[in-house]
């Protein structure tokens, strides 16, 4: 792979608490540069794996500005785990070709937390395939207006982009062209 160092980490969880640990590893020796583990309630997971990533980022010696750690804050894939759990298994049941299963599954998310904008790219692409593009279309623009609001590019990439490519299909090509082309640029100026 052509790394210097790996991160190995496990996990332990017992009722709502959960240890993460992991140890940054040197590739030619094997030996174990540095380790970081925190303890939290499942709940509060994503503040969990913030804490670890500053942990090891201190430990590589790499410096994190203040506007990267307030980047790092904000970032969480979801606002509630639940609703992050639920969407990861809506994603194992549409890869297992489930889409009825996965329908429910970003449904019960959404109840959850109501911005869950990959829950609504989920759900765009489950109704496009099944053919109900009104409602595909429903769920690509409210993914695009929240990840509009939300400024992450990644987002907003494939927001617009599944949009895009649903409004071309239809038959509205101007703005569906017009959707991919944004998303085309997001993808260039993110490399």
């Amino acid at each position: 792979v052509g790394a210097d160092r790996v991160i190995m980490g496990a996990f332990q969880k017992i009722e709502d608490n959960i240890r993460i640990t992991v140890r940054l590893i040197n590739v030619s020796d094997g030996a174990v540069i540095g380790t970081a583990d925190a303890t939290n309630k499942y709940s509060n997971l994503f503040a969990l794996e913030d804490a670890i990533a500053l942990d090891v980022t201190e430990k590589l010696n790499i410096k994190v500005t203040d506007a990267e750690r307030a980047d790092l804050r904000k970032f969480t894939p979801a606002n509630n785990i639940n609703a992050f759990e639920l969407v990861a298994k809506a994603t194992n049941a549409f890869n297992a070709r489930d889409n009825d299963g996965a329908i429910e599954f970003c449904k019960r998310a959404l109840e959850i937390d109501q911005d869950y904008i990959q829950a609504y790219l989920l759900m765009g692409n489950l109704y496009e395939q099944l053919g109900n593009f009104e409602e595909a279309r429903n769920h690509y623009k409210k993914a695009v207006q929240l990840s509009e609001t939300s400024k992450d590019k990644n987002l907003i990439l494939a927001a617009s982009f599944g949009l895009g490519k649903l409004l071309t299909r239809i038959g509205q090509l101007e703005e569906g062209l017009k959707l991919q082309n944004k998303a085309l640029d997001i993808a260039k100026s993110l490399n």
